[in-house]
């Protein structure tokens, strides 16, 4: 019955809740619509990819779970488990990862993830590898990590006109 579930957690980096009424985003607004959606929702105070992103697939803060940089140190530990990734495939459940950050291979502890594309790479490529997966035989748990917004935010300026083309363009 368990391997029946799916679940896909898609991150748009970076993107910002008032950056949704500044911009076209139609398929957003939809999910907004038929979901559950919060302007306020937030994983930790640290606003680093690396650490919210742990905490997010985690369940733990930035002290609990060893990831309290934007990048780890030489010596660093690794991090402390669980993830949304262990306890799913410790009941049996199949495991993906499709993320566009190099750094994000920190959060998939050993034996976690059964299906890893990483890498620094820009959305089209994710999206290229997610396809790919999900057609391949979707697994139990996908998360899918969209950098781009979050890259054109830091280059540019949150909420400038080309940070916002970038949240219509993950979007699409």
């Amino acid at each position: 019955m368990l391997n029946s579930l799916y679940v896909v957690i898609i991150t748009i980096d970076g993107l910002r809740p008032d950056a949704l009424d500044l911009t076209d985003t139609p398929t957003l607004d939809a999910l907004r619509a038929k979901g559950a959606f919060s302007p306020n929702a937030q994983t930790i105070s640290l606003s680093e990819t690396l650490p919210s992103h742990a905490s997010l697939l985690s369940g733990m803060t930035a002290e609990k779970h060893g990831i309290q940089f934007g990048v780890p140190y030489i010596g660093w530990p690794g991090m402390n488990g669980p993830t949304v990734f262990s306890v799913a495939h410790e009941a049996g459940l199949s495991t993906g990862m499709v993320f566009g950050k190099d750094k994000l291979n920190y959060i998939a502890l050993p034996n976690s993830v059964d299906f890893l594309y990483g890498g620094d790479a820009h959305d089209p490529q994710i999206k290229e590898w997610a396809v790919e997966l999900i057609e391949a035989g979707l697994p139990n748990v996908l998360f899918i990590h969209l950098p781009d917004t979050d890259r054109v935010g830091h280059a540019y300026g949150w909420l400038s006109p080309n940070q916002l083309f970038a949240v219509t363009f993950a979007d699409s």
